[in-house]
């Protein structure tokens, strides 16, 4: 099901959770590190929030594309006033290795945007939560 609002003190937004007890769309155990891991439902941008004044930090995570080879994966972080601050993306690969991306600069945001395309890549049977990204591992911390 989807992460409840107020998980570790955020807003979760569009995140899922999938199990690797039900059938999962990606490479295996060797994927993630536990048995639950997180993912962009549908596809479609997800977030993660906190309300202002409070800011949050994210240090980085394990990133592994579903049911495509080849997957662009944009990150945004965005200050409490909801002004774009940083932004990145990552190109994973194979589906069978999870990548780690370490985020730098990814300090005092508001919110977390994740999406996904596979639009710079030959992917011509990709449509809906054939884009989504299982993530795994999130280090985040509330700020103080």
């Amino acid at each position: 099901g989807f992460v409840p609002s107020k998980y570790f003190g955020l807003d979760w937004n569009n995140v899922y959770a999938g199990s690797l007890h039900c059938e999962t769309p990606i490479g295996g155990d060797e994927v993630i590190s536990g048995e639950v891991y997180a993912y962009n439902y549908d596809g479609n941008p997800c977030s993660i929030e906190v309300a202002a004044p409070s800011t949050f930090s994210v240090l980085g995570m394990k990133l592994v594309p579903f049911r495509t080879d080849r997957l662009e994966v944009t990150l945004e972080g965005y200050d409490d006033a909801d002004v774009l601050k940083i932004s990145v993306t990552v190109t994973l690969g194979s589906n069978s290795e999870p990548t780690v991306v370490e985020l730098d600069g990814f300090h005092d945001l508001g919110r977390l945007v994740i999406s996904t395309s596979v639009e710079p890549f030959d992917c011509t049977d990709c449509s809906g939560d054939e884009v989504s990204v299982a993530m795994d591992d999130i280090r985040l911390f509330i700020d103080d």
